[in-house]
């Protein structure tokens, strides 16, 4: 019997809080994929696009004074609530023998991946806003 590796609460709101909003959302459409939920899955990634656009036309707006770790402790609450509720918990993945935890390693290296990839996107997005004369460029 083969068993599929899916993500738990705690390691979804890790990848969450090191990868930032991306990863949360590549965790949460991983594990609707491996429970074969098509129709979360892709109202995952619809629904998470929309918060993504939207998070990067306000960032360049946001006040320097504005403390970033509220942003980052919502990502980290919302990514596990939502597997907790709509997927699985810890023990569910213990108790299901069709079900075992991903590694610890890859979901590090995903969330650094995931960061890595959020940060470009935001400075490309940030650059040109300020080519166009949008955002006041600030030495």
């Amino acid at each position: 019997m083969s068993t599929q590796a899916v993500y738990s609460p705690n390691q979804a709101a890790a990848a969450a809080f090191l990868g930032g909003p991306l990863a949360g959302l590549y965790f949460l459409k991983h594990n609707f994929r491996a429970l074969q939920r098509t129709e979360q899955e892709q109202l995952t990634v619809r629904y998470g696009g929309i918060f993504m656009v939207a998070m990067m036309a306000i960032l360049p707006f946001i006040p320097e004074s504005v403390p970033g770790l509220p942003f980052a402790v919502a990502f980290v609450v919302v990514s596990r609530m939502l597997v907790e509720k709509y997927q699985f918990s810890k023990q569910d993945i213990i108790d299901a023998p069709e079900l075992e935890f991903q590694s610890n390693w890859l979901v590090l290296g995903v969330s650094l991946l995931c960061m890595v990839i959020f940060l470009a996107v935001s400075f490309a997005v940030i650059f040109a806003l300020i080519s166009a004369g949008i955002i006041p460029a600030e030495y």
